[in-house]
C-alpha cells in the first residue's frame, strides 16, 4: 500500500483523539498534553492497520488466485455444405454453465479456421462431468442433435478442451471430437 494512503489512514483513525485530548483542557488554561500516551494510541492503531493491511493483501491475492481450477471450453466447425450448427449448450455436473446460438457470419468465421469460446470460468476443485450437445441444420425434416460428456478432473489447475465438429461421411452425419490440452 502506498505511504500517502497508510498516512491518510493513520490520521483519520488518531484525529477523534485529538478532541477528547482538548474537552480536558482546564476552562481559561492550558491543560498540558500527555503526548506519550497519544503516542502509544497511536502506534497500537497503527499496528492495527498493519495487521489489516497485511489481511487485505492476502484477501487480494486469495482473489485473483485461487484454488479452484479453470476451464476454457472452444468450439471448431469444420467446413461442411450439408450441414450448419444452430446451438451449442454446455453443462458442468448436470447445471447449464453457457449457450450460443450462432449467426451466419459465426459460422462463416468458424468454417474458415475460427474458434468460438464457448466457456471460461473456474471449476471447482476434483472430477466433474461435462457435457456438451449441439443441434444443426442438415437439410433434412430432422434437425441432428447430439451429447457429449465426458469427465474431467480441475485439480486446481487450468484445462483447455477442444470440441470439434466435423461432417462423418461414413456416417453421414456430424460428429463430435474432443481434444483436451494439459
Amino acid at each position: 500500500m502506498q505511504a500517502w494512503c497508510q498516512g491518510l489512514l493513520l490520521a483519520a483513525l488518531l484525529m477523534p483523539l485529538l478532541p477528547a485530548q482538548a474537552q480536558e483542557a482546564e476552562p481559561g488554561g492550558a491543560a498540558p498534553m500527555d503526548f506519550r500516551a497519544l503516542d502509544q494510541q497511536a502506534e497500537a492503531l497503527f499496528d492495527k492497520f498493519l495487521v489489516l493491511g497485511a489481511d487485505v493483501v492476502a484477501a487480494r491475492h486469495q482473489s485473483r488466485h485461487p484454488v479452484w481450477g479453470q476451464l476454457l471450453v472452444l468450439v471448431s466447425v469444420a467446413p461442411a455444405e450439408n450441414f450448419h450448427l444452430e446451438t451449442m449448450q454446455f453443462s458442468i455436473d448436470g447445471e447449464s454453465a453457457a449457450s450460443h446460438r450462432y449467426s451466419a457470419a459465426e459460422i462463416a468465421a468458424l468454417g474458415q479456421g475460427g474458434a468460438q469460446r464457448l466457456f471460461e470460468g473456474d471449476v471447482m476443485p476434483g472430477k466433474r462431468q461435462l457435457a456438451v450437445s449441439w443441434e444443426g441444420d442438415a437439410g433434412s425434416a430432422e434437425k441432428p442433435k447430439r451429447r457429449l460428456t465426458w469427465a474431467f478432473d480441475s485439480m486446481g489447475q487450468r484445462g483447455v478442451v477442444e470440441v470439434h465438429l466435423a461432417w462423418n461421411k461414413k456416417l453421414a452425419r456430424p460428429e463430435f471430437t474432443l481434444r483436451q490440452w494439459q
